[in-house]
Formats: C-alpha cells, sequence, structure tokens
C-alpha cells in the first residue's frame, strides 16, 4: 500500500481517542516501510494535536509540538 501523508491525514482523522490512534500506528508498524511509517507517525502526530486542542488544522500553527 502505498499512501502520501495527506491519504495517512484522511485516514487517522476518523480516531477520536489517542489510545485508538495508539493501537491502529502499532499494527501498521511492522507492515510498512521505515518511511512510509514515518509518514504515518507525522500523520498521527498531527492528529494527536487536532485531539488535544479540539480543532482541524490543514497547517499546525507555529509552536504547537510544544
Amino acid at each position: 500500500m502505498k499512501s502520501n501523508l495527506k491519504d495517512w491525514s484522511l485516514i487517522v482523522r476518523k480516531f477520536t481517542c489517542e489510545n485508538t490512534l495508539d493501537l491502529f500506528l502499532e499494527s501498521k508498524r511492522d507492515s510498512l516501510t521505515p518511511r512510509e511509517f514515518m509518514r504515518l507517525l507525522t500523520a498521527v502526530e498531527h492528529r494527536r494535536i487536532e485531539i488535544a486542542t479540539g480543532k482541524l488544522f490543514d497547517k499546525l500553527p507555529p509552536g504547537s509540538f510544544r
């Protein structure tokens, strides 16, 4: 499965809880290439910030990774 970051972002948007997001991430760890897993991890971190703030972002605001 070849995906880009935008595809992963759309997939992880369906998760509303960090616990299920973590389970999804772990389920993909061994089935993706390292490069693709990093794309997924980036999308997951983006989603974590959205869950924490209660807002959806196309681009994360500066300083949101503090």
